[in-house]
């Protein structure tokens, strides 16, 4: 089992998500917490996901929702980089030094 290790970058995107959902619908925004942990809780025992646009990186929806991971596997480690609502374009992000390492 891998040791989800979460950006900083990721977790703000995250928290920002879970807040702004949070404001207009609690019980939904507990189940996206819910689905976030169970996705994140899959990913560190089978890290499989589609190629990510970014080098090295792949990507893993969050099924019932319209959130995508975006991670990085790295040793003992899946990195997750960003946390993306579909309806953003995130194709053209890259990785900046501190998460490369």
């Amino acid at each position: 089992m891998k040791e989800v290790v979460w950006s900083s970058h990721a977790r703000a995107q995250y928290l920002s998500a879970l807040t702004f959902l949070a404001d207009k619908n609690e019980p939904a925004a507990a189940k996206l917490l819910e689905r976030v942990e169970a996705t994140t809780a899959a990913l560190a025992n089978r890290p499989i996901g589609r190629p990510g646009y970014a080098d090295d990186t792949f990507e893993r929806i969050v099924q019932r929702t319209s959130y995508v991971i975006v991670f990085e596997l790295a040793g003992e480690e899946l990195r997750v980089l960003r946390f993306f609502h579909m309806s953003q374009d995130w194709r053209g992000w890259r990785k900046v030094e501190t998460e490369a390492q």
